[in-house]
């Protein structure tokens, strides 16, 4: 998963080149946001989905980012976020939807 983010050129080869692009501006979006909760703005809310409480971000031509906590912090339980205390995040896949 961190080759696929940080490399454009492995990005193209296995995405193409539209939902690349798409990638690498979201990644920019994620890094640019002021918290973690900015996150939810961008979908329609978090997801529990096999077992990991997520957030899916669109990309393009029906793919999604989807991360979630990358520490305890924010973790009220198994099924519950607090995104607003969340100061980490971890990109857990890009996947067609």
């Amino acid at each position: 998963m961190r080759l696929l983010c940080e490399s454009a050129v492995v990005a193209r080869r296995r995405l193409g080149p539209h939902v690349a692009t798409a990638l690498a501006q979201r990644l920019a979006d994620i890094q640019a946001a002021a918290s973690a909760y900015d996150l939810l703005l961008w979908t329609d809310g978090d997801v529990l989905k096999r077992g990991v409480r997520y957030v899916a971000l669109d990309l393009q031509d029906g793919f999604k980012l989807a991360v979630t906590v990358g520490g305890i912090q924010g973790l009220v339980d198994r099924d519950r976020v607090d995104w607003t205390i969340v100061n980490r995040i971890k990109i857990v896949a890009v996947e067609a939807a």
